[in-house]
């Protein structure tokens, strides 16, 4: 047995400290990212979970300068249909899709790259399978952008099938809408291994923070961390226009893609499924376009704070202390 007996760090076990600004107001700051060929002005990332992700609500966090990938708990035809639309009103840089890595990936890849898509996302909760590795590959041999599944330690390169993956997806079981911890015993989201991992990887590499973000307070934490950016579902699922479902008056239905209830919707046989996620009746009140809004402004004045204009210079200058 190894064990590692470092103390973790999570969200709210830490707080970052003010500091000297020459910042006039938090307008000056700049939170843009590139992903890909994706100049973002915000590091958001919308989660390709059924209950958070459609056509309509990536291209409202789209507009607004930040990143959405579409689910692929459809028919293959449907997740064409809807990335071809994407397609049609912001290019190929800017849709992602989330792809698998058993049965019929690799036809699903051949349609989606047929239909003009470039950027896949490994949609795995274990990132790090031979599996997983094989079909990234198929992506990166097509000249395709490719993430990883959902992994929380460093990646050996010699068992990654030949894929240098241009971006991690970093955290397990970390998602609100998450029992793979609980039920299984296995994963963390703690930003401590955060920044071990973004030190252990390639300097080129992105890490993208996947871990039940409740706040602008908790991405400015994943950021100062090591995150180039932050992937967001319950809470945008949680919110009016997303398509979860309306379960009675100002409530939906949002749930963990790997609940039992989403794995029956998406056609397994109950005998076949081992749930790894919860299903959650939540009040809903506001749009996401405003949820986004505020969030943004929550980061940039995060950054006023600090003293901070760039996510780079945040990274290199912020202090945190723990609490």
């Amino acid at each position: 047995m190894r064990y590692d007996d470092a103390m973790p760090i999570y969200f709210d076990g830490v707080s970052i400290l003010p500091a000297y600004s020459e910042l006039d107001r938090e307008s000056e700051v700049d939170l843009s990212v590139t992903i890909g060929d994706a100049g973002l002005t915000c590091p958001l990332i919308l989660s390709p979970m059924d209950s958070c992700s459609s056509v309509h609500t990536v291209r409202v966090i789209t507009r607004l300068g930040g990143l959405g990938v579409l689910h692929r708990f459809c028919s293959i035809d449907h997740q064409v249909a809807m990335a071809t639309e994407l397609l049609g009103e912001f290019g190929p840089g800017l849709v992602h899709v989330a792809i698998g890595a058993s049965g019929d990936a690799k036809t699903w890849l051949e349609r989606l790259w047929a239909a003009g898509v470039r950027n896949y996302w490994m949609d795995v909760a274990h990132g790090n399978t031979a599996k997983a590795h094989h079909m990234a590959a198929e992506v990166q041999r097509r000249g395709g952008f490719v993430v990883s599944g959902a992994v929380c330690v460093p990646l050996d390169p010699s068992q990654l099938s030949g894929v240098r993956y241009h971006a991690i997806k970093y955290g397990v079981g970390g998602g609100q809408l998450c029992a793979t911890r609980s039920q299984r015993g296995v994963g963390t989201a703690s930003l401590d291994r955060l920044a071990l991992m973004r030190r252990a990887a390639p300097e080129s590499t992105m890490f993208f923070y996947d871990g039940g973000i409740r706040s602008s307070g908790d991405i400015l934490k994943a950021l100062a961390f090591g995150a180039d950016a932050v992937i967001i579902g319950s809470l945008f699922a949680a919110t009016l226009d997303s398509p979860a479902p309306f379960v009675g008056e100002g409530l939906k239905m949002i749930r963990g893609m790997g609940s039992t209830e989403a794995q029956l919707d998406h056609g397994l046989d109950e005998e076949e499924i081992v749930s790894e996620g919860m299903v959650r009746t939540v009040p809903v009140s506001r749009k996401l376009e405003s949820v986004i809004k505020e969030l943004v402004k929550g980061l940039k004045l995060g950054f006023f704070y600090t003293g901070c204009r760039s996510i780079g210079e945040f990274r290199e200058q912020v202090q945190l202390v723990r609490v």
